[in-house]
């Protein structure tokens, strides 16, 4: 039964059922039994609501995948992108790929491209954002087997195979981890900064 929007359970306690008949064989006759026995015991109904999740999945309308000025993103079969993640824009995944819940990928300005087996962990940011005029790029570009650990932000950077970014940490415009290097979390990348390559860094903001 439907109440409220909401799909519900009822339960029928044993003075209810004890009174159906036991030639009740017709299931919308021994329910109509049942119906007529409830309202003259309304006490005996007692709503047992589903788990809020399963209510979620019957009555989201959220799409992970969307396009933005007329830009669709091109992703593999292989991907897999949670249920509320959003993929948008100019962006490409290759094979292998995810991205986790409450992440967001978006490329509104400029391209984004995620190699293979990289993982965009729950609650990141990716977003790319128009060439500076410095000349730094708008671009984001990450490679294979990245991971981008939980609640990171990475705006218009690169980062090459094989690196791990440690949890909430933060990468700027044109800031560049180079092959199998890993970032400490809680890291701020600054703009046009490099991380050599093999380096294991923990950086924190300067404060101006």
């Amino acid at each position: 039964m439907l109440r409220n929007g909401l799909r519900t359970v009822f339960s029928l306690d044993n003075a209810v059922m004890s009174r159906l008949p036991a030639s009740s064989v017709n299931v919308e006759s021994a329910w109509s039994v049942v119906r007529a026995r409830l309202r003259m015991q309304p006490s005996s109904l007692r709503p047992v609501p589903l788990p809020k999740i399963a209510a979620y999945a019957l009555d989201s309308r959220h799409r992970p995948v969307l396009p933005i000025n007329g830009k669709m993103p091109v992703i593999d079969p292989t991907v897999y992108i949670a249920t509320n993640a959003t993929v948008s824009g100019n962006v490409q995944i290759a094979t292998g790929s995810a991205v986790w819940y409450g992440s967001i990928v978006r490329g509104d300005n400029n391209s984004i491209s995620i190699g293979t087996e990289s993982h965009i962990q729950d609650r990141s940011v990716v977003s790319s954002v128009k060439s500076t005029d410095s000349g730094l790029p708008g671009s984001v570009s990450i490679g294979n087997n990245v991971v981008v650990g939980y609640g990171s932000v990475l705006t218009g950077c690169r980062i090459d195979d094989n690196c791990h970014i440690g949890s909430c940490c933060r990468i700027l415009e044109g800031a560049h981890m180079e092959t199998n290097s890993s970032l400490a979390s809680g890291s701020v990348v600054e703009q046009g900064k490099t991380i050599p390559a093999g380096e294991v860094v923990l950086l924190q903001h300067r404060d101006a």
